[in-house]
């Protein structure tokens, strides 16, 4: 790690860099507030920095950077040539850019002005709109919590602390007073939906599922709106989801730069779990499917002994990972070895295996899912159900410890562990 400062003109920035620059894109990251430095986002990057080459930096106003300049030089278009100067400062050539909270509105402007230097967009924790209203899913326990003082950032409030002095006393010089009064400019374009679907830049939508800043319903909204982009959720999780499950968010970035850039080009997914609407898509194909199963009077017998409340939430944590998504179930609650275990020490249940398959493709009509993907989607969960669930019916002491989730891709059954 490399901590500078760098004079791209009439203000100096304080950056810190990340990892070592190679083949692939430096990833350059604008911070949120803006009224804060960038220092309570290096828990989500310092996994990156494993095979990526990143680079923050404090805006102009804010943390290390020049401070003291009066209100005319703090607006949205400061920063966003600030990040120009930077980019071509250090050399950096074409980027990946990831904008946070305010940032990501940032670099959306960024984007309309300068499509040239980006290659890939990641817009985390984040909204293009500013007409969403604060009576979405989270809205009264975001009340709750600013009138009893508690941590509107995190949704684990145990983490809260910690965040707060991670956080410390990195303030900015940019005024709360002056945005609302209407003095400061605007910090996306007119038109975001239009400037994201022209540009043709790959786009990852990150966010919280317990986000109460940017509920995740905005982020939904995004990615409906940009054909082709990918949303992924981090469950439960909040604004601060990269301090959160910093393992998870990375995760989600370094797949989605690893894709091949043939693959954008061409409009065809890398993964099965990226076609099929990535964490979002996951969950709502499982939740589907339990709606399904519980409404059936043979399946629901497996679960008459109850389930756990966040099922449908791990399970398509597992369908994600197997299908070509970031390792959030094997992170978050278990291996292979856990889930066949769960599944083994039953003897044989054909009627039930085969009744749980219909009601999956059931799911998969639900959903509007259409060949290829569907066809993929039903051959990889019979597989899985008769197959790699099916192996240990005497005992569940017969599985193996330490085994990892199976991959399918396109093709079908990978080998373990790629």
């Amino acid at each position: 790690m490399g901590e500078t400062l760098v004079d791209v003109g009439d203000v100096t920035l304080f950056v810190r860099e990340f990892g070592v620059p190679g083949e692939r894109p430096s990833l350059v990251v604008m911070h949120g507030g803006p009224d804060v430095g960038h220092r309570y986002l290096v828990p989500g990057f310092e996994p990156l920095a494993r095979d990526h080459h990143v680079v923050m930096f404090d805006f102009r106003g804010c943390g290390r950077s020049t401070r003291g300049l009066p209100d005319e030089a703090l607006q949205p278009e400061n920063v966003v040539e600030d990040t120009r100067r930077l980019i071509d400062k250090l050399g950096l050539g074409q980027v990946d850019l990831l904008g946070f909270s305010t940032g990501g509105r940032a670099a959306v402007q960024f984007v309309e002005k300068h499509p040239e230097q980006v290659r890939r967009l990641v817009l985390a924790s984040t909204t293009a709109y500013t007409d969403f209203e604060p009576q979405l899913a989270s809205w009264e326990e975001y009340q709750r919590r600013q009138a009893t003082g508690e941590s509107v950032s995190v949704w684990d409030l145990e983490l809260a602390p910690a965040y707060e002095e991670l956080r410390g006393t990195d303030e900015g010089d940019w005024s709360y007073e002056r945005a609302v009064s209407g003095a400061m400019h605007p910090w996306c374009p007119a038109d975001p939906e239009l400037v994201l679907r022209t540009s043709g830049k790959p786009l990852l939508i990150l966010q919280g599922e317990r986000d109460m800043g940017f509920p995740v319903e905005v982020a939904r909204r995004l990615h409906s709106a940009v054909p082709g982009s990918v949303l992924a959720v981090v469950p439960e999780a909040g604004h601060m989801c990269h301090f959160e499950k910093p393992e998870v968010w990375s995760g989600h970035i370094r797949s989605f730069l690893a894709k091949r850039s043939a693959d954008w080009h061409s409009g065809q997914m890398e993964s099965v779990y990226e076609a099929a609407g990535g964490s979002d898509g996951m969950l709502r194909l499982a939740e589907a499917w339990h709606a399904r199963v519980m409404a059936d009077e043979v399946v629901s017998h497996a679960f008459s002994h109850g389930f756990h409340p966040q099922h449908s939430e791990r399970l398509a944590a597992y369908w994600g990972e197997a299908l070509g998504g970031p390792a959030v179930y094997t992170e978050l609650y278990g291996d292979e070895t856990s889930v066949v275990r769960t599944h083994s020490g039953n003897g044989p249940h054909h009627e039930m295996d085969r009744r749980a398959i219909a009601c999956f493709d059931v799911a998969l009509d639900d959903l509007g899912l259409a060949d290829p993907l569907r066809q993929v989607l039903h051959d990889y969960f019979v597989w899985a159900t008769d197959v790699s669930m099916a192996q240990y019916t005497g005992a569940k002491d017969q599985v193996p410890d330490g085994l990892s989730i199976p991959r399918w891709s396109w093709d079908g059954l990978q080998t373990e562990g790629d």
